[in-house]
């Protein structure tokens, strides 16, 4: 039996964020060890993060390009695979925009943008924003393979491996 992935949930906003990220990373190295001695492989290991616009709530795409690089060198300096930075949200449709310039400057990093949600309902235009980041992604590597880092979603319950936190009112 394969595992696909060991995802571990981080919020680099909280108090030794630092500090957390080091016990997360030895936490998934141990769970990887430990399935592997029991005859599980274990095929990726995983942080995901709260909404990257909740992380840099201004959208600065400059700036979120640095905070992405900088977070996906912490990600693999810390023995993981792969970074989520969550999904852009119906609340903040500027979110949506800069996700192929991440995209593009990064190579472990996966997104998402809700497409619906229990607030909202289903929204057209972040299902159009979502269609846009697919074509703008298709073009970014010569297989198209951009794409596999992006996914549009719906409905999806907090603490997944798309995880959806919604801001508090």
């Amino acid at each position: 039996m394969k595992i696909r992935s060991i995802t571990s949930f981080y919020d680099p906003g909280t108090l030794k964020a630092d500090y957390t990220l080091e016990v997360l990373s030895s936490l998934a190295k141990e769970c990887k060890q430990t399935c592997r001695v029991n005859g599980y492989e274990v095929q990726t290991v995983r942080l995901a993060t709260i909404p990257f616009s909740l992380i840099k709530p201004d959208n600065n795409a400059d700036q979120l390009i640095s905070l992405t690089k900088a977070m996906e060198t912490k990600a693999k300096i810390n023995g993981f695979d792969y970074l989520s930075l969550g999904p852009a949200l119906i609340g903040q449709p500027e979110s949506y925009e800069v996700i192929p310039d991440l995209i593009s400057e990064t190579d472990s990093t996966f997104f998402s943008g809700v497409i619906a949600d229990q607030r909202t309902g289903v929204s057209i235009k972040a299902i159009r924003d979502c269609a846009k980041i697919i074509s703008q992604n298709a073009t970014l590597e010569e297989n198209g393979f951009a794409n596999l880092r992006f996914s549009a979603i719906a409905n999806v319950k907090p603490f997944g491996p798309f995880e959806q936190v919604l801001p508090q009112d």
